[in-house]
């Protein structure tokens, strides 16, 4: 699948069904993330998997576009920081 197609092929689910996800599925998941680039290789970030049902049905109310997340099986929050001053550009 070429780029173009792969962004034409995008379909974004906003229902889910009621069953948790397993530990090796959300290890995938993040682990992909993960491995996405980043400028210079400086992976500013951090994930954090969500999977207490009590916690997803928290979420809507710290996001203005979640709340699907209510109903999921599990989250990844992204948590991204400042660069480190000292890391050479």
């Amino acid at each position: 699948m070429d780029a173009i197609e792969a962004v034409r092929a995008l379909r974004v689910v906003r229902k889910y069904r009621p069953q948790p996800l397993t530990e090796d599925e959300v290890r995938a998941i993040v682990d992909s993330g993960r491995k996405a680039g980043s400028s210079k290789n400086t992976q500013l970030w951090e994930f954090i998997a969500i999977r207490d049902p009590e916690t997803l049905k928290q979420l809507p109310a710290v996001s203005v576009y979640g709340k699907h997340l209510a109903t999921s099986g599990a989250a990844i929050a992204l948590i991204v920081g400042k660069p480190d001053p000292d890391y050479p550009r």
